[in-house]
């Protein structure tokens, strides 16, 4: 299948290069960036990459090589990916982002007590409107299952949100984007019925 030929897995592992990347695109849109001058190529985003390596540095030891090898990635393959994304925009436009938002609830499901965890790369309010963004390093072309799984994600995040404030009831939107081996969307519409996605995921 179709895989990401630029990703350095040779130098770092999946893991760590996606920690790097996600801390990358939170911290441009912390920035409250100018979504038509990023695309445009007139603001430098070196120093987003900079600041995840950083964080990389500490975290995991990235010795030069490595550091060297990821920030080519990221500036010339994953980030350049991401700013063309539908979700950067509306992140760009959204009224507010929150980043790293972490979703947690307690819930009785057919009568167990369930408490659920979770993390969003982006929730953000833009109108009456709730956009769940989540960012994928998409490394080969995925498949089905994957799928499956990414919209079950998408389910778990919305029947949090929708349970965690009382402002999210109808409008949430959750959406999955994927950038590297593949540039699709996966998005759970409001109308669909979270409750009976995670019921019968419990049963």
């Amino acid at each position: 299948g179709t895989t990401d030929t630029d990703a350095p897995l040779g130098v770092v592992g999946p893991g760590v290069l996606g920690q790097v990347a996600h801390d990358t695109f939170g911290s441009l849109i912390r920035s409250n960036p100018d979504c038509d001058r990023v695309r445009a190529g007139r603001r430098d985003l070196a120093d987003h990459v900079d600041w995840a390596l950083d964080r990389a540095r500490l975290e995991h030891g990235l010795d030069d090589t490595q550091r060297g090898r990821v920030r080519e990635y990221l500036l010339q393959s994953a980030l350049p990916a991401f700013v063309e994304t539908d979700a950067f925009e509306r992140l760009c436009r959204a009224d507010t982002v929150f980043v790293e938002e972490p979703l947690e609830t307690r819930h009785r499901v057919d009568g167990l007590r369930i408490e659920f965890r979770g993390q969003a790369d982006f929730v953000a309010c833009d109108g009456d409107e709730w956009l769940i963004e989540d960012i994928k390093l998409a490394f080969t072309a995925g498949s089905d299952e994957t799928d499956r799984r990414y919209r079950l994600q998408l389910a778990a995040y919305r029947w949090i949100l929708e349970r965690q404030s009382a402002n999210a009831t109808e409008q949430v939107v959750a959406r999955i984007t994927n950038v590297g081996a593949r540039d699709d969307e996966l998005t759970l519409q409001p109308e669909t019925d979270v409750d009976a996605m995670i019921g019968d995921r419990l049963r």
